[in-house]
C-alpha cells in the first residue's frame, strides 16, 4: 500500500493524532478530578502526560534552568495571562500545572479557570515528587 494511502487510512481510523492532540480518555480523567476537586500524585501526573496532558512548570525562570520535567512548558505563574505563549488553544485541552510544592501551582489553576480553562488540575507535590516518579529532568 502506498503511503498516502496507508496515512488516509490510519487518519480516518483515529490513529494518527496532532501532537497536540490529547487522548480523550486523558481529558476525561482530568475533567473527574477537576469535579471531584482532587489532584493527581505524581504517578498519575505522568500517565495523564503520556496520554497528551498538557504539563506547564509555574516556577521562576531561575528555577526552571536549574533543572525542568521534558516534557513541561515554562509559564510563570506571575505571568500566566490570555497571551501566554504556550497555552494550548483549546479550552477543554487537559493541564496539569506544577511548582516546587504545589501552592503556586494552584494559583495558577485558579488563574487558568478564570481564562475558561475547564480540565485544569495542580500536581499534589512538587517538581521533586515528578522526577521521583521517573519523568525525565532537563537542566
Amino acid at each position: 500500500m502506498a503511503f498516502p494511502r496507508l496515512l488516509a487510512l490510519l487518519l480516518m481510523l483515529g490513529m494518527v493524532t496532532a501532537p497536540d492532540a490529547a487522548d480523550p480518555k486523558a481529558a476525561d480523567r482530568v475533567a473527574v478530578l477537576v469535579a471531584a476537586g482532587q489532584r493527581p500524585d505524581a504517578a498519575t501526573t505522568a500517565q495523564l502526560v503520556g496520554a497528551g496532558a498538557v504539563l506547564i512548570d509555574v516556577r521562576s525562570e531561575e528555577e526552571w534552568q536549574e533543572g525542568h520535567i521534558k516534557a513541561a512548558r515554562l509559564i510563570p505563574w506571575q505571568s500566566l495571562g490570555a497571551t501566554s505563549a504556550g497555552l494550548p488553544a483549546d479550552k477543554n485541552a487537559p493541564i496539569v500545572t506544577y511548582c516546587a510544592s504545589g501552592a503556586r501551582a494552584q494559583v495558577a489553576v485558579l488563574k487558568l479557570r478564570g481564562l475558561g480553562y475547564t480540565r485544569v488540575v495542580a500536581l499534589e507535590g512538587g517538581f521533586a515528587d515528578l522526577e521521583a516518579a521517573g519523568m525525565k529532568v532537563e537542566k
